[in-house]
């Protein structure tokens, strides 16, 4: 019987361990990629969501089932949603200052009374999701249709509109900051 060399132990536990790091994926019913899993060991794993085309829609570390270190969200039109982290509870990290929030409109001629026009809204450290909206002369209603944008703002009256952006992990709302647009 042969001893085994300090190597060949070296050898056959680094391939031991690399098939311990396998991939996971999960397909729907089409056929198409939903999601990715690379364990990592120590109870975490890499995860990584599809949108239906195939596009990476959100990628970070999952560890005892909850969202932990950097993560990255695209739109599903590849913009970037937000990047930001998650601490070791699983909970988002906000880190927000004042600053002018960044409106994007899917058309901008549809700024029209009463015609409902998707919006998304990046402000940087801050998750949709974490955020509050208001606006002086119009409605808001989430965008459940269309991955590439968050909400639907629906204008009530022509004119200026100011739309305000506030972070609501504070104990009082803060205000992140506004931008202003024309209605016809």
């Amino acid at each position: 019987m042969k001893i085994l060399t300090s190597t060949t132990l070296l050898i056959l536990l680094s391939i031991y361990l690399i098939g311990c790091n396998e991939a996971t994926k999960k397909k729907d019913e089409h056929n198409k990629k939903e999601k990715e899993i690379i364990i990592l060991g120590d109870n975490s794993q890499q995860v990584n969501y599809y949108y239906p085309n195939g596009q990476l829609k959100e990628t970070g570390i999952i560890k005892d089932s909850l969202n932990i270190g950097i993560w990255k969200e695209w739109y599903a039109d590849n913009q970037v949603k937000w990047e930001g982290s998650y601490d070791k509870k699983g909970e988002r990290i906000i880190e927000v200052r004042q600053q002018t929030p960044v409106i994007n409109f899917k058309n901008n001629s549809m700024l029209k009374v009463g015609i409902p026009v998707a919006v998304k809204i990046m402000v940087n450290g801050l998750h949709p999701k974490d955020a509050a909206y208001a606006t002086n002369n119009g409605t808001m209603r989430i965008c459940l249709d269309d991955p590439s944008y968050d909400m639907y703002l629906i204008p009530e009256k022509t004119g200026k509109y100011e739309l305000r952006v506030y972070a609501l992990a504070f104990q009082n709302d803060y205000f992140i900051g506004s931008i202003t647009f024309d209605v016809k």
